[in-house]
C-alpha cells in the first residue's frame, strides 16, 4: 500500500493511537472521519479509501460487531478484487466476510449474543455475491449455500 499523502498523516496516527491503546470505538470513529476525508478527496473507490475500508472491517471484526464487519469487509473485497489489487489481501476480506457472516448464523461461546439469524438471512444473496465476483475458494461457497438453506426457516 503506497503510504497516504501528508495531509492525512495525522488522522492516520489517530486511528494508530487509539488502535494501540485498545480504544475501538474511538479507532473506529477516527478511521470514519479518514475514509470520509479520502472519499472527499479521491472518491469511494480509490485505493486509499478502500484501505481505509479495510481498516474499519477488520476494527468491526476484533470488536465482535458482525453485522458492520461483514458489510464493511464485503465492500472492500468488491472494491479491491475490481481494481485488481492483490488477490491474496482480497481473499482474506472475503474470508472474513464469510467468517462474520458465521458468527451471525451460529451462536459463538466467546460472544454470546451476537448471533442474529435474521441479518445473515438477510445479507447471505450479498454475501454469495461477494465470493462468487472475487473467486473465492469454492467450498466457502458451497458451504455457504447450504447454511443458508437450513437458516431460511429458523429465519421465518
Amino acid at each position: 500500500m503506497a503510504p497516504l499523502p501528508p495531509e492525512y498523516r495525522e488522522m492516520l496516527d489517530a486511528v494508530r493511537s487509539a488502535d494501540v491503546a485498545n480504544n475501538f470505538p474511538a479507532a473506529e470513529v477516527a478511521a470514519k472521519d479518514l475514509e470520509d476525508a479520502l472519499d472527499d478527496a479521491y472518491g469511494a473507490s480509490h485505493p486509499y479509501t478502500v484501505n481505509v475500508v479495510a481498516v474499519r472491517a477488520n476494527l468491526a471484526l476484533r470488536r465482535a460487531a458482525w453485522t458492520t464487519s461483514l458489510e464493511l469487509h464485503m465492500r472492500a473485497a468488491w472494491l479491491r478484487h475490481d481494481q485488481q489489487a492483490p488477490r491474496d489481501e482480497t481473499l482474506r476480506l472475503a474470508r472474513n466476510a464469510h467468517f462474520c457472516w458465521k458468527h451471525l448464523v451460529a451462536q459463538c461461546p466467546k460472544h454470546p449474543g451476537t448471533h442474529d439469524p435474521a441479518q445473515a438471512q438477510q445479507r447471505v444473496q450479498d454475501l454469495l455475491r461477494v465470493l462468487r465476483h472475487v473467486d473465492v475458494e469454492p467450498i466457502i461457497i458451497t458451504t455457504t449455500e447450504e447454511w443458508a438453506a437450513k437458516l431460511l426457516p429458523a429465519a421465518s
